[in-house]
């Protein structure tokens, strides 16, 4: 589903990671939304995103889906993706 500017609240990378339990900086946004997350039920997951005014931007109710098609319990940042395809670090 994509942001809809009209009826979504709109945050600031900033204030997105202000907001996330646990507090994140912003470059933790900035990787869910240009790597993602991976998660075993749902693969990799993205944290959606529009550019507004030059800037990107996401929304609350974007983390809140974002939130939902990942397992909290299992999920972990994806840095490389050898680990998403099953391979060691540095061989792929």
């Amino acid at each position: 589903m994509a942001i809809d500017l009209r009826t979504e609240q709109i945050l600031s990378l900033k204030e997105a990671a202000e907001r996330v339990p646990g507090g994140r900086c912003s470059a933790t946004i900035e990787n869910w939304i240009e790597i993602g997350c991976f998660s075993r039920a749902n693969g990799r997951v993205f944290l959606e995103s529009v550019k507004l005014g030059g800037r990107r931007v996401t929304s609350w109710e974007a983390l809140e889906r974002f939130f939902e098609l990942i397992d909290t319990r299992e999920v972990r940042d994806v840095k490389d993706d050898s680990e998403v395809r099953g391979l060691r670090p540095g061989t792929a």
